[in-house]
C-alpha cells in the first residue's frame, strides 16, 4: 500500500508539470536533452499505469514524434518509449534511431564498442553506453523492428 501511495503521488506530479505542448523540461542542461527528459517521463508513467491512450500521453507522443534528437541519451530513450507504446506506427523512428545508435557507437582504440555522447562527439562512456544498448535491446524485442532482427 505504502508503495502505491508513492507511485500514486510521483504520477500526480509528472502530470502537473508536464508542459502544453506534451513534453518536460530539463532545467540541468540544454534543450536537446528534452527529448530525453520527455522519454523519461513518459516512461515512468506508462510503468505507473497511465495508459498510452490518456490524453497527456497522446500529447507527448505527437511531441516526441516531432523531435530528431542528436544524442545519445536522447536517442535511445526516445527509442525505447516508441519500441514500447507504438513499435508498429513509429517504425521509421525507430530504424532512423538504430541507425543513429550504431553510428555514434566508438569504431576504434580502447574504447571502441562503447557508446558516445552522439556520433564523431568524442569517446565513449559506461553511461552512454548503458543507455545506447538499452534502447537497441528494446528495438530488438519487437520482431518486426529496425534492421538489427534482418540480419540475425
Amino acid at each position: 500500500m505504502l508503495f502505491r501511495s508513492a507511485i500514486d503521488k510521483a504520477r500526480g506530479w509528472l502530470l502537473k508539470e508536464q508542459k502544453r505542448d506534451g513534453s518536460w523540461e530539463c532545467v540541468m542542461r540544454t534543450d536537446e536533452t528534452r527529448v530525453g527528459a520527455t522519454s523519461l517521463a513518459v516512461l515512468a508513467l506508462v510503468n505507473a499505469g497511465v495508459p498510452a491512450s490518456d490524453p497527456a500521453m497522446v500529447r507527448s507522443l505527437g511531441w516526441l514524434r516531432r523531435q530528431e534528437p542528436k544524442e545519445t541519451y536522447s536517442v535511445a530513450l526516445q527509442t525505447m518509449v516508441f519500441a514500447m507504446l507504438s513499435p508498429d506506427a513509429d517504425r521509421p523512428i525507430l530504424a532512423r534511431n538504430v541507425e543513429w545508435l550504431e553510428k555514434a557507437q566508438v569504431s576504434q582504440g580502447r574504447a571502441a564498442g562503447s557508446g558516445s555522447y552522439g556520433i564523431d562527439r568524442g569517446g565513449g562512456d559506461n553511461s552512454n553506453s548503458q543507455f545506447a544498448l538499452l534502447g537497441l535491446h528494446e528495438a530488438a524485442r519487437d520482431r518486426k523492428s529496425t534492421r538489427l532482427n534482418s540480419s540475425n
